[in-house]
């Protein structure tokens, strides 16, 4: 195989995924122009050669699904930018960096047996994106803890999968990554999420599916979004009514969560069952609606969102992270933030909306719930017939009441016109009714 490389010194991409005889990474060292070098799924590579730690122009690297591989070359790869050994699952160390490795982003590192990240992982110091998933009992050594807080200080996207991360390790680990704005924590053991969370200030994605121990969250960032707890059957009732009211009051735009037992809050003003839910505005589009949503079922939940007629863009991102048929294992209830504004933007109805505010008409908002089901081998639409769903508003204080309401305002003045033009009713003789013997 050498020399057949040798031919191709100016070659940029390599490719090599799913060579099930390959076994040997040779002599690569002739391919100085190489910038993408993959060899994903292997599954009977064992060894490779040192030289390609030394491919000064390699951008991407990737071994993902090696699951023989052992041990991987030192790498002194200055123009590396992502390097994924996901699921060489016997691979028992992180390659040694050699040098400063500016310009690389992102690291895959799922379901490997690395159970220690090295000293010189300190050389990644614009690292961005971390994925570790399925990595055991990962350790991060005391001796080590200046190294990590720079490591991780730039990384903004965090997914630590079944890290098996305890209450004592987690507190620490927050401390490093200072400025993660995307962060997941699905599948570990902690009971708590401690109160320095509410530090990571950029923190706007927050994912902790299946900590099936996790008890109590007690710090909210400032700026968090999205908190996805499914899944968390530990989850105190009290937790999550408390977790419901904060992420209300900063503009959450979902927060999922295992059913309460005992209803949905009394806050949320209006309250119906069924499929769908409405009120009405005008004056000013409300900036701040929250949606409370017990399906009433374990499949996905879908929304649209219609305003005066008019379907705005789909809106079922709102349940981000879902498959779109996907059966849960527990029911679960969902907060919504429906950003109006911004659905009337994308409608591309603004100004037309902005008219109405003016001449202080009534504008209708209609959220219908669907779900996907499979029916005979077929993917079809079903109403969310048995939901019980919760609306609260939050406006200014002046006139706050008058300018959102749950009830059609042109009701009573339909029902006042239609009046106009029925005929009185006419009194009705009561007439008796005889029938012979003979007519029968």
């Amino acid at each position: 195989m050498s020399i057949f490389l040798k031919k191709f010194q100016n070659m940029k991409i390599l490719t090599l995924d799913r060579c099930e005889y390959l076994t040997h990474i040779p002599d690569v060292s002739g391919l100085q122009n190489l910038e993408k070098f993959s060899f994903e799924y292997c599954e009977n590579l064992i060894t490779i050669h040192n030289s390609i730690g030394h491919l000064n122009k390699l951008e991407r690297l990737s071994a993902n699904g090696c699951s023989k591989l052992e041990r991987f070359p030192p790498l002194g790869l200055a123009s590396l930018n992502e390097l994924n050994i996901s699921y060489c699952e016997s691979l028992k160390s992180f390659p040694k960096l050699l040098c400063k490795m500016t310009n690389m982003k992102m690291i895959w590192l799922q379901k490997t047996s690395i159970r220690e990240l090295p000293s010189s992982f300190q050389n990644l110091n614009e690292l961005f994106l971390l994925t570790l998933w399925e990595c055991g009992m990962l350790r991060f050594p005391k001796q080590n803890d200046q190294m990590y807080s720079i490591v991780f200080s730039k990384v903004t996207n965090l997914i630590l999968h079944d890290c098996k991360l305890s209450d004592e390790c987690l507190p620490i680990f927050l401390k490093w990554c200072v400025n993660v704005t995307s962060l997941d924590l699905s599948y570990n053991n902690f009971k708590l999420i401690p109160e320095c969370l509410s530090e990571c200030h950029l923190l706007n994605i927050l994912i902790l599916d299946n900590c099936k121990s996790l008890e109590e969250i007690r710090g909210i960032p400032p700026n968090l979004e999205m908190l996805s707890a499914m899944g968390c059957k530990s989850l105190s009732s009290s937790s999550r009514r408390m977790l419901l009211s904060q992420l209300h009051e900063a503009g959450c735009i979902l927060f999922r969560f295992p059913n309460f037992s005992d209803g949905i809050p009394d806050w949320f003003e209006h309250q119906s069952r069924g499929d769908t839910i409405s009120f009405w505005f005008r004056k000013k589009i409300p900036s701040n609606i929250s949606i409370i949503l017990f399906p009433g079922c374990t499949c996905s939940p879908k929304v649209d969102v219609i305003v005066n007629g008019y379907k705005c863009f789909p809106c079922s991102y709102l349940f981000w992270g879902f498959d779109s048929i996907e059966i849960l294992e527990l029911e679960h209830s969902f907060l919504l933030n429906l950003k109006l504004k911004q659905q009337i933007s994308l409608l591309g109805r603004m100004s037309e909306m902005e008219k109405a505010l003016l001449k202080n008409e009534w504008i209708h908002v209609e959220l219908n719930f669907v779900k996907n089901v499979w029916n005979k081998g077929i993917q079809v639409i079903e109403k969310l017939s048995s939901a019980q769903m919760g609306i609260h508003v939050r406006m200014e204080k002046s006139n706050a009441e008058e300018n959102v309401i749950f009830t059609d305002p042109h009701r009573e003045y339909r029902n006042t016109s239609l009046l106009q033009f029925e005929p009185p009713l006419k009194k009705q003789r009561l007439v008796e009714v005889v029938v012979s013997d003979t007519e029968i």
